[in-house]
């Protein structure tokens, strides 16, 4: 059963250091304007809580919902995402000379990616607001993800992606009853087209790992490595 709870205590702007209070809909620093925002949580509140174990019996992302944006329960889009296996690389440990190599392995999620991490936190926010429409620029394996969260939740996806986006990755996120726009040209062009597509059409774009959802949802994986592993790493550098 998942239940509200967090420790979040403000937001604050990694570009000029403006502190805000958090609501779903933030996106950009009132004072300068930067999408960069970074989630600020009573830290020591957590330590005490947590320094027992976790006691709630959650398996997925959600078991670490003390420290990711309050969602009210009712709001949450979860397919059972994270939790994946730490698997020990013995073959590599002799091929690299390395004591110690471990996979995290997140082949596992419901849509073999780990993007679904970013996609069930950014999904239940823009639930939580009743946003039914969302514009996402994509290179492929991030559309897959939305398509897939927000077909769950019952909101309409259009997927932007270039003709590099390989065609069993278009015709995925197309089952899922997304909108997939190729954009001639790169990457970048392409989330041109879909903020402006979106301001047009006054659609939710979502900015991905800028955003506060996109961020946050990522550190999941080092809080699950740090449980598999009992606490015995101090420090853990993930990929966004």
């Amino acid at each position: 059963m998942l239940t509200k709870k967090t420790y979040l205590t403000h937001v604050r702007c990694l570009e000029c250091g403006h502190s805000m209070s958090y609501q779903p809909e933030l996106e950009h620093c009132s004072q300068c304007d930067s999408p960069w925002l970074d989630a600020q949580y009573d830290y020591a509140q957590v330590s005490q809580t947590w320094k027992n174990g976790i006691s709630n019996n959650i398996t997925s992302l959600w078991r670490y919902m003390d420290l990711l944006p309050p969602i009210p329960a009712e709001f949450i889009v979860s397919m059972g995402e994270g939790n994946t296996p730490l698997i020990r690389a013995n073959k590599l440990e002799s091929l690299f000379g390395h004591s110690c190599i471990y996979i995290k392995d997140e082949r596992q999620m419901p849509t073999n990616s780990f993007k679904d991490r970013q996609a069930s936190v950014a999904i239940s926010v823009l639930n939580q607001q009743g946003i039914q429409e969302c514009v996402l620029a994509s290179a492929g394996n991030a559309a897959i993800s939305y398509s897939a969260y927000t077909a769950w939740a019952d909101i309409k996806l259009w997927a932007f992606a270039t003709p590099l986006v390989l065609s069993k990755k278009v015709r995925e996120i197309a089952i899922y009853g997304a909108e997939v726009i190729t954009v001639s040209g790169t990457y970048d062009e392409s989330k041109k087209a879909a903020s402006d597509f979106a301001k047009e059409q006054a659609i939710h774009c979502d900015k991905g790992a800028k955003a506060i959802a996109g961020k946050e949802s990522m550190k999941t994986i080092a809080f699950e490595i740090a449980e598999q592993l009992a606490y015995t790493q101090d420090k853990c550098m993930l990929w966004a």
